[in-house]
């Protein structure tokens, strides 16, 4: 076993995963070159801090994975999906977020990707007022909190919760 970094081990078994979804405890170990306490250690770390790691036992055997649409720290859309999301961000009123957003799913497409560039230009008459991108991200987010029964939110009828507006 070769000694690692923590930040070295982590992305090695981010790796692993990305290669594979479904590992052994003991053979993921040994593809990361860390000893198996070592892998569990990291495994367990990993999945403390949000990574949707599940493990399994099948004595005498561990075993550790994740979902086949996990991609760290971002999400992956496929063929249709691209187009869908390229659609709706075209329907939105124009502002540096939108443009942003579509400027990053633009740049990463493949090239020659059935001209989708060409939604880039596409027309939207609506333009958003100056603020009301920021505005509107804080609205939707407390909304959101409210929702989901955090601050400014109580018990309604039938015990169910009540967003206070």
């Amino acid at each position: 076993m070769g000694q690692r970094s923590a930040s070295e081990s982590v992305a090695a078994i981010l790796s692993a995963f990305l290669r594979e979804r479904a590992w052994k405890q003991s053979d993921l170990a040994r593809v990361v070159d860390l000893s198996v306490p070592a892998t569990k250690r990291r495994l367990e770390e990993l999945q403390a801090s949000g990574v949707p790691l599940e493990r399994s036992e099948d004595p005498p055997f561990v075993y550790w994975s994740v979902s086949k649409h996990w991609f760290p720290g971002g999400v992956v859309f496929q063929g249709n999906d691209v187009k869908e999301l390229l659609r709706l961000l075209a329907r939105l009123p124009r502002g540096k977020r939108r443009d942003a957003l579509l400027e990053t799913v633009l740049r990463t497409l493949p090239r020659g990707a059935n001209g989708q560039a060409s939604l880039a230009g596409a027309v939207v008459e609506q333009i958003a007022r100056p603020g009301e991108e920021e505005h509107l991200a804080v609205i939707e987010d407390a909304a959101q909190r409210r929702a989901e029964g955090g601050e400014g939110s109580r018990r309604g009828p039938g015990g169910g919760r009540l967003a206070l507006g």
